[in-house]
């Protein structure tokens, strides 16, 4: 997952010119609340993380959202146990 670009001493005279630095997630922590809710252990997964999250979701008859805000986070629920607010 790529966060994003930057330039690490300004512009540059080779092509780019700017936005060549790339910043990348090299470590994720991840909560939950779980009860009964069935897990994955021991899988590697080399994807984008929107595939990931699908092939998962779609094992655990889950739907999944990205809420970006003041924090980027991933909404995530089994169908048919989220309440409305």
């Amino acid at each position: 997952m790529t966060a994003s670009r930057w330039s690490t001493d300004g512009e540059r005279d080779t092509t780019p010119t700017t936005d060549y630095a790339l910043q990348k997630v090299t470590n994720l922590e991840i909560h939950a609340d779980i009860d009964d809710t069935a897990l994955i252990i021991n899988e590697a997964y080399e994807d984008d993380l929107g595939n990931v999250l699908a092939d998962i979701a779609e094992r655990s008859d889950s739907v999944w959202a990205i809420q970006d805000g003041d924090q980027t986070a991933v909404e995530w629920c089994q169908l048919g146990r989220r309440t409305i607010r």
